[in-house]
Order: C-alpha cells, then structure tokens, then sequence
C-alpha cells in the first residue's frame, strides 16, 4: 500500500476521532444547564467490556426516565469489578438516580457523579463505550 493512501488513512481516522471528541465534550458542557429527572435501575447484569487490550466484566445497568409523560431508556457501567461488581448488580436494581436529559431531544441524557462511589463509564447517551441502548 503506497505511504500517501496509509497517511490518508490515519489522518481520517484521527479526524473521526477528534470529532467525535469534540461533540462528546460540547453536550457535556452543554448538558449543565439541562433539566434533571429521577430515572429508575430496571436491571444490570456483568458484561465482558474491552479495557484497553484485556477484557473485564463490569456492571451494567438498563435505567428508565419519563420526560413529558414519555418513557426514555439508556444505559452505563460502573468502574468496578471483582465481587463488589456482582454484589452491586443486586444493590442497585430498582435504585433511583438523576438524569439530566436534553429538552429538545429527552433521549440525550447525561448521568452526573458517580454511583455509590464508582464512576459511570457511560455518563452520556451516544457516547458508545457501552452496548446498546
């Protein structure tokens, strides 16, 4: 492959990448002054997640929120693992917790702090470290 196609290449993928950043840190910034709601953990199980070049199980969580007598979803992982991991699963099922959520579009949420002092590895919706929303 010639040097000029490989250097185009990393120049996108670095490009996508950057954009990508650049959103996820203007709907954080933006996400301060959006309204907040109490959402309710429906369920969490371990889930094998890519940490750099290994795999670990972490927590993840599915949560609803309502917004306009409208029912919204998201999800996130904790920060954790090893036994404390599954013994949170069990901690946190029906557990309520703050959503900010975008008043145009009430899908975009963003989950502020941290969660019985873990950090939430996806505090805001689109940002794709964890699955399917």
């Amino acid at each position: 492959m010639p040097l000029a196609i490989l250097l185009a290449i990393v120049v996108v993928i670095v490009l996508i990448a950057f954009i990508s950043s650049r959103r996820k840190n203007k709907l954080l910034h933006e996400s301060v002054d959006w309204p907040t709601v109490e959402a309710t953990i429906q369920s969490g199980s371990l889930e094998l997640l890519a940490d750099g070049r290994r795999q670990i199980e972490r927590p993840c969580f599915i949560f609803s929120y309502v917004v306009s007598e409208e029912y919204y979803s998201g999800s996130f992982g904790l920060e954790v693992e090893g036994e404390a991991a599954d013994s949170l699963i069990k901690v946190l099922i029906d557990r309520k917790v703050p959503v900010c959520y975008e008043p145009s579009k009430p899908s975009n949420f963003y989950l502020p702090g941290r969660i019985e002092n873990y950090e939430i590895l996806q505090e805001l919706s689109g940002s794709r470290y964890y699955p399917k929303e």
